[in-house]
């Protein structure tokens, strides 16, 4: 069987320090982060690299022993509003997309409603938090599966791993977590600005049941 290959589209850079977890969580993974995929206005458009993204994908499985059932995409922020374009446009690609305090106009999200998503936000997040809302609600009006749930930001490994279980046992194709009001803004820090965005991916990639979630998903 040939590797599993995780798409990143996101913005920060500082995203590539996250690669090794993921493959360790996949046992052996390709990941790919092309950084300059922002939207081209806003909530509906993008540019034309995430069509050259696609095309680099397709290059890299046809000539590496890449298992295309096991093809992932995850970003944070603009990097999760590319994620969810490219499964607007390429809605058989992904075995499963990770969606990190994200946004997208729901009037175009009907292609996620038969796909396989983990969808984190803070309810700190201003923008996020409601949109997502909105993404969820338009796909359960698809005839989507959503399971919901709030955690805590400041739980231990040991409590995330119990409220994954939790909502892990519900089996269905699309959850949707959201961090309680007040618990991902680090004590002394001002909650002013978008830190409630920020501090969404901060968690968000430490909890290692959503990684294996994401890669125990096949196509």
């Amino acid at each position: 069987m040939g590797a599993a290959a995780l798409v990143t589209p996101d913005v920060c850079f500082a995203a590539t320090a996250r690669a090794p977890s993921f493959q360790a969580e996949a046992g052996q993974a390709d990941v790919l982060f092309p950084t300059r995929l922002f939207p081209l206005d806003g909530f509906t458009a993008t540019s034309s690299m995430l069509d050259t993204t696609i095309d680099l994908i397709k290059m890299l499985t046809g000539k590496f022993s890449i298992d295309r059932k096991r093809l992932y995409t995850t970003g944070q922020s603009g990097g999760c509003m590319m994620s969810i374009a490219m499964d607007i446009k390429y809605p058989e690609l992904f075995a499963a997309s990770f969606l990190v305090a994200g946004q997208w106009d729901p009037a175009l999200v009907k292609p996620l409603a038969r796909q396989k998503l983990w969808i984190l936000v803070s309810q700190d997040d201003d923008k996020a938090w409601p949109e997502q809302n909105a993404i969820t609600a338009a796909l359960e009006k698809q005839g989507a599966q959503v399971s919901r749930a709030v955690w805590d930001g400041t739980w231990t490994p040991k409590e995330f791993e119990a409220a994954f279980e939790k909502i892990d046992a519900e089996n269905n194709p699309i959850n949707y977590v959201a961090f309680q009001k007040g618990t991902v803004i680090p004590e002394g820090q001002s909650a002013a600005g978008a830190s409630g965005h920020r501090n969404t991916w901060r968690i968000a990639y430490t909890i290692e049941p959503i990684r294996a979630w994401i890669f125990r998903q096949r196509r």
